[in-house]
């Protein structure tokens, strides 16, 4: 077992944390300058731009991704991130009410005074994510005991004897973000119950 945890548990943990984090943080934000500012300052050291107008934008499109990734909203632009305070302050609503809905919710550009919209993705949609999910989970498992237990002759040296951990690691990963929808979904469910009718408008979609 000291074997296993030493040679495939622990360095697979290692290799899934950062891609995870890397790919979690994409799709959480509208774009991935949160990202490449972070690697540009530490391995280059220099992170504005020279030029004034365009460094005024990234600034402000940096306030957009860092708040979108914070909370885990799909906001475009400042003015609808103003927007959205100033919604939930006037109406008493707290902010962790809406958070993690991503791009499930956003506002309504036609409506006066401001709204926002929620989508609510049909429940049989949710129902295929969550069994593919399942799906990948349950071979993850099986690929795993298969090279643990013997089941499967894999190969025991060199980067082959890695196969079956790295591919078991990756049918984790995909069915972590499938299984993201089904549970924003939800989270969208029980945020139309805490906000007023009138409030806000529901939109049922076959997708986010």
């Amino acid at each position: 077992m000291a074997d296993i945890l030493k040679d495939y548990i622990i360095p697979g943990v290692g290799y899934l944390i950062p891609v995870i984090f890397c790919l979690r943080s994409r799709s959480k934000s509208t774009s991935s300058s949160v990202i490449i500012n972070k690697l540009w300052a530490l391995f280059v050291g220099e992170k504005d731009y020279y030029n004034p107008v365009i460094n005024e934008f990234a600034k402000h499109q940096h306030d957009v991704d860092k708040f979108n990734l914070s909370f885990n909203f799909s906001f475009k632009d400042i003015s609808e991130i103003e927007r959205f305070l100033e919604w939930i302050k006037n109406n008493s609503y707290q902010v962790y009410y809406f958070t993690n809905l991503g791009s499930l919710f956003f506002e309504d550009t036609t409506s006066t005074p401001v709204t926002f919209k929620i989508k609510i993705i049909k429940w049989y949609i949710c129902a295929v994510a969550i069994a593919l999910a399942i799906i990948l989970f349950s071979a993850s498992f099986l690929l795993i005991h298969s090279k643990f237990f013997g089941w499967i002759a894999w190969p025991t040296t060199g980067l082959e004897a890695y196969g079956p951990l790295a591919i078991s690691l990756e049918f984790i990963v995909a069915g972590c973000f499938i299984i993201a929808e089904p549970i924003r979904n939800y989270k969208a469910y029980k945020t139309k119950k805490l906000v007023k009718p009138n409030h806000i408008k529901i939109v049922r979609t076959i997708h986010h």
